[in-house]
């Protein structure tokens, strides 16, 4: 199996490259993000939880967040391997994963702060199928619906410019230290998120390949 790590702070693209990505590779996309909002509609007491911490813009416990993955793996056929978009974001979450499965390559994109809060300020979702779009660099063919099944696209309130600043402040504390993480076990990629998304997926490609 090929399993790859996409790492970068929000906004930086991980979510549009990856879904492109994980097609050409012929691999699974683990939003981990979608995965967790699932877990959040779930009227139980741990699903009611998660969603107040998403609410408030706040990251979720190592514990918590891993436990939502683990269900997933176990419930997934996953036969060609996974792209992995939104997990690890801590040192302890990272050390948690290599138990789980073998990670071969992480992928680091870095943008400016600027185009950062840019994006995520023009960032889309479909509620439906999830699919994401950007107004600024990957609009959809009719403005304010998706795609693949015409829904009607929402913007994520962990995308309103006060939880944006508290995810950037809290990825500079906790999931910055993953890029010498990954690098110190040579198996890091490191690529610039801005410009032509179209350009950004085949030097990630390449690089992949290599």
């Amino acid at each position: 199996m090929n399993n790859i790590i996409l790492l970068g702070a929000p906004g930086v693209g991980k979510g549009t490259y990856g879904e492109k990505i994980a097609k050409i590779l012929n691999l699974k996309i683990v939003v981990m993000g979608n995965i967790v909002r699932e877990e959040a509609k779930k009227k139980t007491a741990f699903g009611k939880k998660i969603k107040e911490t998403i609410e408030k813009g706040y990251l979720l416990t190592d514990e918590d967040i891993t436990n939502i993955l683990k269900n997933y793996l176990n419930n997934s056929k996953l036969k060609e391997g996974i792209i992995l978009d939104g997990y690890p974001r801590t040192i302890n979450q990272a050390e948690i994963l290599e138990s789980l499965i073998k990670v071969n390559k992480v992928v680091y994109y870095f943008a400016s702060e600027k185009i950062i809060v840019q994006r995520l300020s023009s960032r889309l979702i479909c509620p439906k199928c999830k699919a994401v779009y950007n107004v600024l660099t990957m609009p959809p063919k009719k403005a304010g619906y998706c795609d693949n099944d015409n829904e009607k696209l929402i913007r994520r309130k962990d995308d309103e410019p006060e939880s944006i600043k508290k995810r950037l402040k809290e990825y500079e504390e906790k999931t910055a230290p993953l890029e010498k993480f990954y690098e110190d076990k040579g198996i890091l990629i490191k690529i610039k998120g801005e410009g032509d998304p179209e350009k950004v997926i085949q030097k990630t490609i390449e690089k992949l390949k290599t």
